[in-house]
């Protein structure tokens, strides 16, 4: 059952006297906002995707302390009546592999991809501060070319940031930041599949489109989507390459500087990486980056793993900087595999509400 904000804050001020209380919201996955020029001409290629989901509990996609260290804890978990993520990463990885030229139907391509386990995992500083989402997910993907094809297998580890303020009922959680976790997971998911097995070459004029509406775009997250585009289909355009290096050196919006820096590293842009460790040592000031920001540490240091870095750890900031340890996770999970263990308060509050829904 949905709680209202008033709900909430009884259930906040019960926790002052207990130290031990959870709130579970129930909400939809939804769309996220923005759209995307065709990238690719329609033609006779087609993908068959299916999506399985296999984590532990179905029914819950994200939860977290709702202060950092505090007693109270906060937990999405699915709406009845809306789609299942399954659903919702299946309708969201046909529409990404359209883009990309192919039709969805049997006789073609066959993708499967195995959401072995996915973990969104919130925090925040205060109850008017933003509500910080770090998604970790691993899967496994399954490709084959064509009928008689041979399948080839492949694990990824998925590890997104976003944020948002909720206000009155949290509905801004599930909208604005989860939604967008779950749809970039299958974008990059589908994207790099097809992009590595041969699918069609990106038409260089959508390329061009992205990158003006990129500078066109006055919302962004919007903005914020558009660059995480240019990162799956801009590869070997230098169009793309400077625009992304341009956002990620002189933006001062964070969104799309963050977002610049992930594609530089989805791309391969080994131009970047000097600038990224000059940025975590502080050796220099480039634009508008600061090492006191976990978020912006968070997506650095994720460039690097995507530009094959493997000693992650030693590019933590030597400095103390809030949420510390969200980061040093984030190494962890990029080195290993392993999504995060719960914060020890949270641990047992995080039972009851899976007792919960195995009750339901």
């Amino acid at each position: 059952m949905k709680k209202t904000f008033v709900c909430l804050l009884m259930m906040l001020s019960l926790a002052m006297l207990t130290q031990c209380t959870h709130v579970t919201f129930s909400s939809p996955l939804q769309k996220t906002t923005g759209d995307l020029p065709a990238l690719v001409s329609p033609g006779e290629h087609s993908l068959k995707l299916e999506i399985l989901d296999n984590r532990p509990v179905k029914d819950l996609y994200a939860g977290g302390l709702s202060h950092i260290d505090s007693g109270v804890f906060i937990a999405y978990s699915a709406d009845p009546g809306s789609d299942t993520l399954a659903q919702y990463l299946e309708k969201t990885g046909i529409e990404a592999s359209q883009l990309l030229g192919f039709k969805a139907g049997p006789g073609g391509g066959a993708l499967k991809v195995t959401v072995n386990d996915f973990w969104i995992d919130l925090y925040r500083f205060s109850g008017f501060s933003p509500m910080n989402c770090i998604g970790y997910g691993t899967l496994t993907v399954d490709f084959s070319a064509g009928p008689g094809q041979p399948t080839r297998s492949s694990n990824l580890k998925m590890a997104y940031y976003e944020n948002t303020t909720p206000a009155w009922s949290m509905e801004e959680v599930p909208r604005e930041a989860m939604s967008r976790i779950y749809s970039q997971t299958i974008w990059e998911t589908v994207g790099k599949t097809l992009r590595e097995n041969g699918s069609p070459p990106v038409d260089p004029k959508a390329v061009e489109r992205l990158v003006q509406m990129v500078d066109a775009e006055t919302d962004d997250r919007i903005a914020r989507e558009l660059i995480f585009w240019l990162g799956l289909v801009g590869r070997d355009d230098p169009r793309a390459r400077e625009k992304l290096l341009q956002i990620f050196r002189n933006t001062q919006e964070q969104r799309r500087r963050q977002g610049a820096v992930e594609a530089l590293g989805m791309l391969g842009i080994q131009e970047a990486r000097a600038d990224i460790v000059d940025i975590l040592s502080e050796n220099r000031k480039i634009g508008y980056w600061s090492n006191n920001d976990a978020e912006e540490v968070f997506y650095l240091i994720k460039a690097l793993a995507y530009l094959g870095e493997k000693d992650l750890q030693a590019f933590i900031p030597k400095q103390d900087f809030r949420a510390r340890t969200k980061v040093q996770e984030l190494v962890a999970f990029l080195n290993t595999g392993a999504i995060p263990e719960p914060h020890p308060k949270a641990r047992p509050l995080l039972e009851e509400v899976k007792e919960e829904l195995k009750r339901k």
